[in-house]
């Protein structure tokens, strides 16, 4: 999916190619990492993603799991918290599991070139080694991932105890601030990323008025366990029944069917100066809750999940602005997509922020589904008549501020 809550991760990961090295050894070390990857026949590898915010010990951090087989030519599955991935190597299919849709690419001309369009159209990208492993040249799709990063080689050393090479990547980006670079291991049996490990500082966000909470920093973590390397996989993995999924031929037709089956008029979001769908949830205190009774109050509606940086980033900015806003008649309500049995994550995140408005849990994700929320965080704000009056998708400052405006405006504090 275009989910905005993947886009740092991604983007950041895609600074960590394994080939990346400095010169004057960059192109042996290129050549060598590529004949490893070129050696690995079947490859099982679970991923842990673990984020935690500041030092703050007692809080566990949100951890996204995901895993990846492959078994050479074209057999793969990579399955994570947003869509399966996977192919018998006939059939690439990409399923939306929270919304019941598959898209089914023929491999025409080989795994790959599929694997990428796919991964392109979900607003997403593979990390360098994965594109490596799937390809018949590693050492060229290595050399084009390390072109303008400034890399300093680390002395060789066991991660999660496995032989490495240990690496440096030094990032200059306007967006993110990572003051230590990214330190990241790479596996000299397979060739493979098994270790990453950031610090993104946030202090330029301490002194803003709403972010007493936020921490000046937290730390990403990625670690692979390499489960087994050229052992042959069941090829009953590379099977996923899709029967009872609705099949769609591209992203764009996803979010149409996603809409129709919504009855929304746009392939966002719910549009504005329309009524808001009525909705009832179960908070975490198992108190109910009903829109259609708050008339009278404007609504901030938040969907937003434990696994998604940004929407993690944003709330201490809602907790502010709910604390703004609480002597106005303003009800603020944030709905997790957390899968069922997350009920312990969302209250460790509501407990290390302090967040005090309504926070409830979609497990089916059918109220994402009726507000077009099918990227997070979507922030839509809900008038006293019950009329949506305006929709952000993704987090920034600058939206921070927008909504702010709207709640101002909406309550007569202009």
């Amino acid at each position: 999916m275009r989910a905005h809550c993947t886009r740092l991760l991604l983007a950041t990961l895609l600074f960590t190619s394994p080939a990346t090295f400095a010169e004057p050894t960059l192109d042996e070390l290129i050549d060598t990492i590529g004949e490893r990857i070129a050696a690995v026949s079947a490859i099982h590898q679970e991923v842990t993603m673990l984020v935690s915010f500041g030092d703050d010990a007692d809080m566990d951090g949100m951890e996204q799991r995901s895993s990846m087989r492959f078994q050479r030519p074209d057999q793969l599955l990579i399955e994570s918290e947003m869509a399966t991935i996977v192919s018998d190597g006939q059939v690439l299919s990409v399923v939306f599991t929270q919304f019941d849709h598959v898209i089914r690419k023929e491999l025409e001309h080989g795994l790959i070139d599929v694997f990428e369009d796919q991964m392109e159209l979900m607003g997403g990208a593979a990390l360098p080694d994965v594109m490596a492993l799937l390809s018949d040249r590693p050492a060229e799709i290595l050399r084009e991932a390390v072109e303008d990063f400034e890399i300093e080689i680390l002395d060789d050393e066991e991660f999660e105890g496995r032989a490495a090479w240990a690496v440096r990547v030094h990032v200059e980006d306007d967006d993110v601030d990572l003051p230590e670079g990214l330190r990241i291991w790479v596996d000299q049996e397979t060739g493979m990323l098994i270790g990453l490990r950031a610090r993104i500082d946030l202090g330029d966000m301490e002194d803003h008025p709403v972010l007493d909470t936020m921490p000046s920093f937290y730390d990403i973590a990625y670690t692979v366990t390499i489960v087994s390397v050229n052992e042959e996989i069941d090829a009953e993995h590379f099977v996923y029944d899709i029967s009872g999924l609705t099949e769609v031929s591209s992203f764009e037709e996803l979010l149409e069917s996603i809409q129709e089956s919504g009855g929304m008029a746009a392939p966002e979001t719910v549009p504005v100066g329309e009524p808001a769908p009525d909705f009832s949830l179960t908070l975490m205190d198992d108190t109910p809750f009903q829109l259609s009774e708050q008339q009278g109050n404007v609504v901030l509606i938040d969907f937003w999940a434990t696994w998604c940086p940004p929407c993690v980033e944003s709330l201490p900015h809602l907790q502010g602005l709910y604390e703004e806003f609480a002597d106005e008649e303003v009800v603020f309500i944030g709905i997790s997509l957390d899968r069922p049995g997350s009920e312990e994550r969302v209250a460790n995140m509501v407990e290390r922020f302090g967040l005090t408005y309504l926070i409830g849990i979609n497990e089916d994700g059918d109220i994402a589904r009726e507000y077009g929320a099918v990227s997070i965080p979507t922030l839509i704000v809900v008038d006293a008549e019950g009329v949506v009056r305006h929709t952000k998708v993704g987090f920034s400052q600058a939206g921070m501020e927008e909504v702010k405006s709207i709640l101002a405006e909406l309550t007569g504090r202009e």
